[in-house]
């Protein structure tokens, strides 16, 4: 046997021996300091490879029958050869993800139950079991979409240049990520699940995908559901691509339910799930949450970025955010402010990607009592001289004028905004009476009339919490806050409860003015904003919802409105948007007057 051939020479420097074999690194040498170093080094690598090992396991913990994602043209990631950055400060010191790393990850058992019959709203492949033999490749029929397959990082853009003061505690400043890009890697998926989180998957996953897609999504875009259906509206393609992605990439899947799950308990109270119990609403949130954090901590620790990253990211802000956990929301939330900047501003995200951005912002903007947050770029502005002709003649006999808030605005010395905002208002709801008595369903104004809502939204709560204003003044925002509300959105739990917050708000504010003397000279004004207000109470306070009704109900009086007709008739001068409240309106009108107020 040939003698061995010698080992090379340790160079010079303590620190340069990383790249020695084994035999190299352990033998002893006459440098005791040395020795030291090498030991410490070989001990921290091994603990840093089981750490990797251990991590890679989990975020490989979808079934083996799940088939990985087909390699798509050039998608940007920051290569992992390009300098450090900041991307490596998610995985280090007071990172990111290090807030999460105390989360109980105790696993409920649940008994085996059998998916339900799939919905046909969307792809009844979305709706079966996803981790089956036959769900491999679920949407294979959808054409790719611009905007998923070919992303581009670009440079950072003034989107975000000045951050709104945060709903709560103040947290770290937002996380910068630069390097280069290079093609993605098609994601390997090799290892199959541990047994508890297999059925965990088939047992939850289609129920949360079935709600969210039935019951969540239809209610956020009411808008154009009340028009069409899910499958046909103007986010169909979007969603069943982003289902696509869930159903390929563990952080996306477990992102998805985890929102799922807390969107559920949020809006039902429950877990609407077979053999569910109350410690299941409590651990399953963490527990999709914990394994969507691990999953990207390997992802981002790669160097890879996209959309759907920042998506994921997005969708823990928003759960944390639903759970009123404030302070562990703060760092989801500057992680995506830091990734859309990184990504070229939210001109590189689709419209379902995007006016998810936006409806979360103004959700807990409303929620918090606070400034949104994301910068308004995305505002189509109002009607074009085509669209004004295109509606013309078509309004209803309840047509808004809003003429009745200017007495009040011109006494009070009252500002929503720098523009005419009741105008505007008034342009929302004539095209919103347009789109509904028209037989197509016209997607680009569709587009217009949501943006055009939550853009005039994020306007209305930047002028209320920018400064302290007068009571009067005060209750008026807030009212009108609430209309929009009720007027985009047929649930109030969808968007109503996240109003409500605004409630005692509003109560406070007409307490404080003396309503018999303040008012006298605004009565219609003051029964508008009890009513609204009380319609938004009566989906959350009992106590609050009868104080506005008795309010209501005594300004009613005063100004000589005794039924249903008269009110919609004085309504019609201010805002009233029939489609969308004159539901909420019947109602409110019953508490008042009983079934006679018709």
């Amino acid at each position: 046997m040939p003698p061995k051939g010698k080992q090379p020479q340790s160079p010079d420097s303590p620190f340069l021996f990383v790249n020695e074999d084994a035999s190299t690194v352990n033998r002893t040498t006459k440098d005791a300091q040395v020795d030291r170093t090498k030991q410490s080094h070989v001990q921290r690598q091994n603990f840093m490879r089981k750490r990797r090992l251990r991590e890679g396991q989990d975020t490989q913990r979808l079934s083996s029958n799940l088939s990985p994602p087909a390699t798509s043209p050039a998608t940007p990631i920051v290569s992992q050869d390009a300098p450090p950055s900041s991307t490596s400060a998610f995985l280090q010191g007071h990172g990111y993800f290090d807030h999460m790393e105390n989360f109980s990850m105790s696993e409920a058992i649940f008994s085996s139950t059998s998916p339900q019959s799939p919905s046909d709203v969307l792809d009844p492949r979305l709706f079966g079991d996803p981790f089956g033999s036959q769900a491999s490749s679920p949407m294979s029929s959808v054409a790719p979409l611009r905007g998923f397959d070919a992303l581009q990082i670009h440079q950072v853009t003034p989107s975000f240049e000045s951050l709104r003061l945060p709903y709560g505690p103040s947290s770290p400043p937002p996380i910068s990520m630069s390097g280069a890009t290079t093609p993605m890697l098609a994601t390997q998926m090799t290892s199959s699940p541990p047994a508890t989180d297999q059925r965990i998957l088939e047992q939850w996953a289609p129920h949360l995908i079935r709600h969210y897609n039935t019951v969540v999504l239809p209610e956020k875009f009411w808008l154009d559901t009340r028009k069409v259906s899910m499958g046909r509206m103007r986010h169909a393609g979007y969603i069943h691509a982003d289902m696509q992605t869930c159903m390929a990439e563990s952080a996306h899947l477990y992102a998805y339910l985890a929102s799922a799950a807390t969107h559920m308990i949020v809006r039902e109270g429950r877990l609407l799930l077979p053999g569910a119990s109350d410690n299941d609403a409590r651990h399953v949130c963490t527990f999709f949450k914990t394994k969507a954090i691990r999953a990207l901590r390997a992802r981002l620790g790669t160097g890879y970025l996209d959309n759907r990253l920042a998506m994921d990211v997005h969708r823990l802000y928003s759960s944390t955010i639903l759970f009123e956990n404030v302070e562990a929301a703060e760092p989801h939330f500057h992680a995506l402010i830091s990734m859309i900047e990184q990504l070229g501003g939210t001109e590189t995200f689709d419209d379902y990607q995007l006016e998810t951005l936006i409806h979360v912002d103004l959700e807990a903007a409303m929620r918090y009592c606070a400034m949104p947050r994301l910068a308004v770029d995305w505002d189509p502005g109002p009607l074009s001289e085509e669209q004004m002709h295109m509606i013309e003649g078509r309004r209803n006999r309840h047509g808004n004028t809003a003429s009745g808030f200017e007495e009040i605005c011109r006494s009070e010395n009252i500002y929503l905004s720098e523009s005419d905002t009741f105008a505007d208002l008034v342009q929302l709801v004539d095209m919103s009476n347009y789109l509904m008595e028209v037989h197509d369903y016209e997607r680009r104004q569709q587009k217009w009339l949501n943006r055009r809502y939550s853009a005039i939204l994020n306007r209305i709560l930047s002028s209320l919490f920018f400064q302290e204003t007068d009571d009067t003044s005060c209750a008026l925002k807030i009212a009108t806050v609430i209309w929009l509300a009720t007027s985009s959105s047929f649930h109030l739990k969808t968007r109503g409860t996240w109003a409500s917050t605004l409630v005692p708000m509003i109560r406070q504010r007409l307490e404080a003015t003396n309503l018999e003397r303040s008012w006298r000279p605004h009565t219609e004004v003051l029964l508008w904003i009890a009513t609204f207000a009380g319609i938004c109470a009566c989906a959350c306070d009992a106590h609050d919802a009868q104080w506005f009704t008795n309010l209501a109900k005594e300004t009613a009086t005063s100004a000589g409105i005794n039924n249903l007709t008269a009110l919609e008739d004085l309504f019609s001068r201010f805002l009233y948007d029939p489609l969308a409240q004159r539901s909420y309106l019947v109602n409110f009108s019953r508490r008042m007057w009983g079934n006679q107020s018709s």
